[in-house]
């Protein structure tokens, strides 16, 4: 594969191989390939043959992204992972949860082999579907209305939004206040299924142009805890596109809530 890295992806260049990565912690690693991308960006390949191997790819992969991190001290958005396997059997499922759940981006591909055994081309791989756990994000939002009607006029085009951008499980509750300085008022509550940092950036990725994305990355690099940054992230899926919402729907106010300030509109 060394000769022939184009298979793999397009503008690749070659930085080293079996290149030995230091760990003062434990078995230190070796990478199949460390090659360079077009764009800059680290790439770790990562190439298997048999099922017996492939079994041991992700733990090696796991081990390598957090060497590369303790070794050079790169972000998760300087680098990325490649798998590729002649086998699949094995690799498939556990693969699929691993890129649900990693931090950092992750590709795969299966080796077609010629006649003679040597590659002839990689097919994409793609994760299987997870079923995730019902888990609401815990950045909520409160629309407020001058009446009712406005509410009910809205719910549709609130809903029609986050279709666009890519949510397609959520919550959106109509409701009125028990204040009765405001009774008239109607009031739009919305939350999310929340989705692993992967595919927030995956359909993130799809809704914006090059430079708005490395923005949304370097927000995230600013943030250490993982929940912050799916926190940030399920804020950011629906931005694209929302003054535009905001304008249809005329709403005279609205805010960041949580559930108890939702319980609480009920009149």
């Amino acid at each position: 594969m060394l000769k022939q890295l184009d298979l793999i992806e397009p503008g690749l260049t070659l930085v080293a191989r079996e290149h030995y990565l230091k760990n003062t912690n434990g078995a230190s690693g070796f990478l199949d390939i460390f090659a360079r991308a077009a764009n800059g960006q680290l790439v770790i390949i990562e190439i298997k043959r048999t099922d017996a191997a492939a079994r041991e790819a992700l733990q090696e992969l796991f081990k390598y992204a957090a060497l590369l991190r303790q070794n050079y001290l790169v972000r998760d958005v300087d680098y990325r992972l490649i798998v590729l396997s002649v086998e699949w059997h094995e690799l498939l499922t556990p693969y699929s949860e691993f890129a649900g759940r990693t931090p950092y981006e992750l590709s795969a591909g299966a080796i077609a082999l010629g006649p003679d055994g040597l590659p002839i081309r990689i097919d994409p791989i793609s994760p299987l579907p997870t079923t995730a756990q019902r888990r609401f994000s815990k950045r909520h939002f409160l629309w407020r209305f001058t009446d009712e009607a406005a509410a009910i006029t809205a719910v549709p085009l609130i809903a029609a939004h986050m279709h666009r951008v890519g949510l397609e499980d959520f919550v959106l509750i109509r409701s009125r206040s028990s204040d009765p300085r405001i009774c008239e008022k109607g009031f739009i509550y919305f939350t999310q299924q929340e989705l692993s940092l992967a595919d927030y950036q995956r359909r993130i990725r799809a809704l914006l142009g090059d430079e708005e994305y490395e923005e949304y990355e370097n927000q995230l690099a600013d943030l250490t805890e993982e929940e912050d940054r799916i926190g940030e992230s399920a804020d950011h899926i629906w931005m694209p596109g929302y003054d535009d919402l905001f304008d249809q729907i005329n709403s005279d106010t609205s805010e960041i809530s949580h559930p108890e300030k939702a319980g609480a509109l009920v009149c």
